[in-house]
């Protein structure tokens, strides 16, 4: 009997190959873009921490006064002085950050006293409530998370 010598994958060994690469490459990419949105999304919270303790730092240096202006619709806070448009610093939240009640200032008074107060948050990705508590008095901002 003649016997042919095969030398390499017929055409459907290579499109089932093909397809479990495709698939594998496809359920990882899933997860990195997942993954990418989580990161991103603690980044913007801590940003908004350390800018607020920045800010109240601030105040109290330069005697001056400041406000941080929470915006719902555009997922934002910005952070800005009364007297000029000299410190003014935007943080973008992604738009799986919500910020839970309506818009709202928040007033730093020029010696660094603040209301007390509590900030919330909620993540649509993530499903949990960012919540700062803002102490009386010298602000500190408390992560309850």
């Amino acid at each position: 009997m003649l016997r042919i010598h095969r030398l390499g994958f017929t055409l459907v060994e290579s499109v089932i190959a093909l397809a479990i690469f495709c698939s594998i490459i496809f359920a990882t990419s899933l997860g990195v873009k997942n993954y990418q949105a989580r990161v991103d999304e603690k980044q913007s919270m801590q940003q908004f921490k350390n800018v607020f303790k920045n800010t109240l730092d601030e105040a109290f240096l330069t005697k001056r006064d400041y406000n941080v202006a929470l915006k719902k619709e555009e997922h934002s806070a910005l952070f800005k002085s009364n007297d000029t448009d000299s410190y003014k610093v935007l943080v973008k939240f992604p738009d799986t950050v919500n910020y839970i009640q309506s818009n709202s200032t928040i007033q730093i008074r020029r010696n660094g006293l603040i209301k007390p107060q509590t900030i919330r948050f909620h993540s649509d990705l993530t499903n949990i409530n960012y919540v700062y508590v803002v102490q009386m008095n010298w602000g500190e901002i408390i992560d309850k998370t």
